[in-house]
């Protein structure tokens, strides 16, 4: 019994003397799986402030993990206190190389001097400025420059003679009722009569649309309208509806409005509406007002036959002891046929009270 205790002993001591602090941080102890090698996460384990740039530093082969060769000689930099971050930092020294690449871009300098003479043949077509980059034959960007830029303004010149040959539009587009429309809904989408596009496609009943059904909208040319109705014409026409909105009775008002009118926030409604409408606002205030305080603006409305009117106009309205008054802005816009304007949308908007 005595001959197995004594080298029991002896072994154990054998290994507690080996157990130093710095036994801790060995190979053997460090490699917890046992299969020959350190990989990162083992390694913090034993030097917390271990950097993954230090790490790959002594990863000589690249496999991410250090032989026992590869960690003794990075435990050798630790003891000796001088951990090798000196050599974690050289992969800066290449990026420092790049700087000396960095400073060639001098040369694009004359690559700047190029694109304004280059940018001189858009304003001033002749070919004389095109010679002056021919010297820069060895510089291809000058001339790939030169090139890119003759491009687009022989572009600009075409787009911009474009419109003045494009048409208005066409006469009239297809469209498929959708789910919820009426004739109302879809003329003032396409802000275009009503009567319009019942004509064209000969419909009886406007309130005969069912989804799915296929119409044809009429379109028409703006500036044919605009030629219908000058704007000397419309500004007497708005002299006369602001004229006629002071008389005592609205009848020779409501001669201006079309059968349908886009009036106010009510959407499309029928001139009997109106009427109706006019007569309250005259029963309200008896006594009306309105100055034009500038010439109306007449802009044509894009793919209709109609023409938009901006009125300023200055009001003064009373009944008995109350008024009111200030100043407000009409917009109307109006559709001409057999030479006479008829009002097919009315809005205003007070810009101004004293």
């Amino acid at each position: 019994m005595i001959r197995i205790l004594v080298p029991a002993v002896v072994l154990l001591a054998l290994m507690m003397a080996g157990c130093g602090k710095d036994d801790a941080k060995s190979f053997g102890r460090t490699d917890l799986n046992k299969d020959g090698k350190v990989i990162f996460e083992e390694g913090v384990i034993a030097y917390p402030d271990l950097t993954i740039e230090e790490f790959r530093f002594y990863d000589k082969d690249g496999g991410g993990a250090l032989s026992g060769e590869e960690y003794e000689a990075f435990m050798a930099s630790r003891a000796s206190g001088t951990p090798q971050k000196a050599a974690v930092e050289k992969p800066a020294e290449p990026a420092a190389k790049p700087e000396p690449v960095a400073e060639p871009p001098a040369a694009p300098p004359a690559a700047p001097t190029a694109a304004p003479t280059a940018a001189m043949p858009p304003e001033s077509p002749p070919a004389a400025p095109p010679a002056a980059p021919a010297p820069d034959a060895a510089s291809p960007p000058a001339t790939v420059t030169v090139q890119s830029v003759e491009t687009p303004s022989t572009a600009a010149s075409v787009s911009a003679a474009a419109p003045e040959k494009k048409p208005a539009g066409p006469s009239e587009v297809a469209y498929t009722v959708q789910r919820g429309d009426s004739l109302n809904k879809i003329a003032r989408k396409f802000k275009v009569d009503v009567k319009a596009i019942m004509v064209r496609n000969k419909i009886d009943n406007p309130d005969k649309v069912a989804a799915g059904q296929v119409l044809d909208i009429p379109l028409h040319n703006a500036a044919a309208a605009s030629d219908a109705a000058p704007a000397t014409a419309l500004t007497a026409f708005v002299e006369t509806f602001f004229k006629r909105s002071g008389a005592a009775e609205p009848d020779e008002l409501l001669t201006l409005y079309a059968e349908e009118v886009d009036f106010y926030k009510k959407g499309v409604v029928k001139k009997d509406f109106v009427r109706e409408d006019k007569v309250r606002y005259f029963e309200r205030w008896p006594k009306r007002t309105y100055t034009p305080s500038a010439t109306p603006t007449v802009t044509p409305v894009p793919g209709t036959d109609r023409v938009r009117i901006d009125a300023p106009v200055r009001y003064q309205v009373k009944s008995g002891d109350k008024s009111a008054s200030g100043e407000a802005l009409f917009v109307f816009e109006v559709v001409t046929r057999d030479g006479a304007p008829r009002i097919v949308f009315e809005d205003s908007t007070v810009t101004a009270k004293p």
